[in-house]
């Protein structure tokens, strides 16, 4: 502990250095806060810093995106730029951190004059402003995205949900369960979407590739999940 005298008020005031953990903690906060934003697609890896900072700008709190979510809508070639944009989280636990999502678009139509980046929900499906969740993957860091299939991502969450109950459906949905009926199991891949339809039922959306999800509808039974339906669905 150090001690010291103020030259304005005459008090003496004391400081204690933090220990070596937190300051890691610290340190690693400040150079998440200042990096450019992670990006998962190939629209969001290709975009230009210009574009990055244009982003930011278009943001309705002001807020700085620490990741950035951009892929082809479908297979054809459209003349329009889609992101989501993950703004920094606003509730913070060990397992679980939420916060806001907001999609975005520009028409790149006139490639000399694109248009400024807007708040889009048109362009995404079921994209709208919205929370996002994230169930942290045991031993790994919330940034700690490796690949656009990374299960770590986060994911729209449309309902309500507490935190207990995220975890317990994400664990369900990454154990890669058996399909009651088929006794097959899902197919592995991270969820992009949760959806609460009643009190005992959710639908969860998991990415397949760029272009494709996964459906899967579960049912509360005690203090565990079954899987009621599955489909397939393809942009």
């Amino acid at each position: 502990m150090f001690m010291g005298l103020s030259l304005t008020t005459g008090l003496l005031w004391t400081w204690e250095p933090l220990p070596i953990s937190q300051l890691a903690e610290a340190a690693a906060l400040g150079q998440a806060i200042a990096a450019t934003p992670i990006r998962l697609g190939d629209v969001a890896r290709q975009l230009p810093d210009q574009e990055i900072a244009a982003i930011a700008q278009a943001m309705p709190t002001g807020g700085k995106p620490w990741l950035l979510i951009g892929e082809k809508l479908s297979a054809m070639s459209l003349p329009i730029l889609s992101v989501e944009a993950f703004l920094p989280p606003e509730t913070t636990t060990r397992e679980v951190r939420r916060g806001m999502r907001i999609p975005l678009s520009r028409s790149i139509s006139d490639q000399a004059k694109p248009e400024p980046w807007t708040i889009s929900a048109a362009n995404y499906p079921r994209g709208r402003i919205g929370s996002y969740a994230q169930v942290a993957v045991a031993g790994r860091n919330f940034d700690d995205m490796q690949g656009d299939q990374d299960i770590n991502r986060p994911f729209v969450v449309e309902g309500r949900f507490e935190d207990a109950e995220l975890i317990s459906i994400v664990s369900f949905i990454r154990s890669i369960p058996l399909m009651p009926t088929a006794r097959l199991p899902i197919r592995a891949g991270p969820i992009h979407t949760l959806v609460r339809e009643t009190a005992e039922s959710v639908t969860v959306w998991t990415r397949l590739d760029f272009s494709s999800s996964q459906i899967v509808t579960l049912r509360k039974e005690g203090e565990s999940w079954v899987i009621t339906a599955t489909s397939i669905r393809s942009a």
